[in-house]
């Protein structure tokens, strides 16, 4: 599948949300907690019914189908969580939503957290909310990233999906910001004290 389809395919999915009745343009989704914190709760097997709910948000960076389960890796810039979507924990319209999703969706889930039979800290979702569909396409696995000529290329897949790059440009972005506030933000204001009038209206912006 080349490139233009992978978009039209994307483009016809964001038409069927539609059409269920859901805002293509995605919708509020407050209370979420970092993924990194909801990893610190007690997660107990599945099997011993746990009743620890957690609600999240964020990235699909992985997506497996196993008949009528869905497995997700959500990411937000703290973490990764696995989520598994049911058709019964969902209902019809929740189901009908997660056969439309593709890698870099954005999503909201809320559920019981615990631990599937493999060990795996996870959300079994019984809400899921859209909150935004990429139209770009994506690789189809992690290992699609391995080319470095093709991140190079694709600087916004590589801050997706590569933990090393989005760690990276955090520390330039702080670096940056840190030089900013101990040499040039004293040096406005300086001449702002001054009463230059160009600088003042910088200030007051």
């Amino acid at each position: 599948m080349s490139t233009t389809d992978h978009e039209a395919s994307r483009a016809e999915k964001l038409a069927r949300i539609e059409s269920l009745g859901i805002d293509p343009w995605g919708q509020r989704f407050d209370g979420a907690t970092p993924i990194a914190q909801i990893r610190t709760l007690p997660a107990e097997s599945f099997d011993t019914n746990p009743t620890t709910r957690a609600r999240a948000a964020g990235r699909i960076v992985l997506r497996r189908i196993m008949g009528k389960v869905h497995f997700l890796q959500l990411r937000d810039q703290t973490g990764d969580v696995q989520v598994m979507i049911g058709q019964k924990q969902v209902g019809d319209l929740g189901w009908q939503l997660a056969q439309e999703l593709d890698l870099a969706d954005l999503v909201g889930v809320e559920g019981v957290y615990g631990k599937t039979r493999t060990g795996e800290p996870t959300i079994r979702a019984d809400s899921l909310t859209f909150l935004a569909k990429s139209l770009e396409p994506h690789p189809t696995d992690y290992y699609g990233m391995q080319d470095e000529e093709y991140r190079l290329r694709h600087r916004y897949l590589d801050l997706i999906y590569t933990s090393d790059t989005l760690r990276r440009t955090k520390q330039r972005v702080a670096i940056v910001r840190s030089l900013y506030w101990r040499t040039c933000l004293p040096s406005i204001a300086s001449m702002a004290a001054t009463n230059i009038p160009s600088v003042r209206s910088i200030m007051l912006r």
